[in-house]
């Protein structure tokens, strides 16, 4: 199922699935809680980026051409991070850089895989991780 995150026309965020380029038909609760549709349509009037997540982890360095082009040794054990909430963009808004950006206009961009997870829970196995995640999105 595609679930988005928008605001509507009296200002309110809602989630729903998209049905065409303006319309969602939305949920009866967050997708953390059902993912029960309800009837009807609901006008978008501004697309939001799928999640506002409480927490960003990453990954680095982990894939072996991703390594070799940086230069870096793949590491042993994987190399996480954590970026701030504040870089989520929502759909079709510009990314502004920062005027001391040591990297100039340019942006250095990948197609990531982001990784929504929807249950809460400590040292899962492996078996079981997947009843953890609620979907995937596009990430950069």
């Amino acid at each position: 199922m595609r679930i988005a995150r928008i605001i509507d026309l009296s200002g309110g965020i809602r989630h729903g699935v998209p049905t065409d380029d303006s319309h969602i038909r939305p949920l009866a609760m967050s997708p953390l809680d059902d993912l029960t549709l309800l009837d009807g349509q609901i006008e978008v009037q501004r697309w939001l980026a799928p999640v506002a997540p409480p927490n960003i982890f990453c990954i680095g360095l982990n894939y072996r051409a991703h390594a070799k082009e940086t230069g870096a040794a793949l590491p042993a054990q994987p190399v996480i991070f954590m970026k701030p909430t504040t870089t989520i963009n929502d759909p079709m808004v510009p990314i502004v850089l920062p005027d001391a950006c040591e990297h100039g206009p340019e942006v250095d961009y990948e197609a990531e895989l982001a990784v929504i997870i929807g249950r809460s829970g400590k040292d899962i196995p492996v078996e079981r991780a997947l009843e953890h995640v609620l979907g995937y999105t596009c990430a950069n």
